[in-house]
């Protein structure tokens, strides 16, 4: 069933000129991607779609709109899902959503216990020690900002 899934989407995405409807092309995109990743297990695919959906958006959205933050965050868990020990580069997509959930009038402190802590264990991966302190330290400021 995924397979016809993944061909429909296919099928879709090429009737759809991206730059005349670049919202419907970055949609049909991020469906694919998901699902190459949930259904078929396929983390490189998906990679590739939502790639090319991020391209898209980011051409017609500011650095930090809202709508780019699910795509950074999936990329990053495909990237991490892959395991190829890159974790520089699923660090540039977890900052992407910090800095977007930081940027947002009204910041969800839940998004930046979890931005914080996945940044944590990225940078202690990767033996960055003092990053990695600094952002536990966050994580836990903010988590027992919120119990209070």
């Amino acid at each position: 069933e995924y397979r016809q899934a993944e061909e429909m989407y296919k099928n879709l995405i090429k009737k759809v000129d991206k730059n005349l409807n670049w919202e419907e092309y970055s949609r049909l995109q991020w469906q694919l991607a998901n699902i190459c990743k949930e259904g078929l297990g396929d983390y490189e695919k998906s990679l590739d779609h939502y790639i090319k959906c991020l391209k898209v958006l980011s051409e017609h959205l500011l650095p930090l709109d809202i709508k780019l933050r699910n795509i950074y965050l999936s990329i990053g868990h495909v990237i991490l899902l892959q395991d190829n020990n890159i974790n520089n580069s699923a660090i540039e997509y977890f900052q992407h959503v910090l800095d977007i959930d930081c940027s947002i009038n009204n910041i969800s402190e839940y998004n930046l216990i979890n931005d914080h802590y996945y940044l944590g264990l990225l940078y202690q991966n990767n033996d960055q020690y003092t990053e990695t302190l600094f952002h536990f330290k966050k994580s836990l400021q903010f988590f027992l900002s919120n119990k209070s």
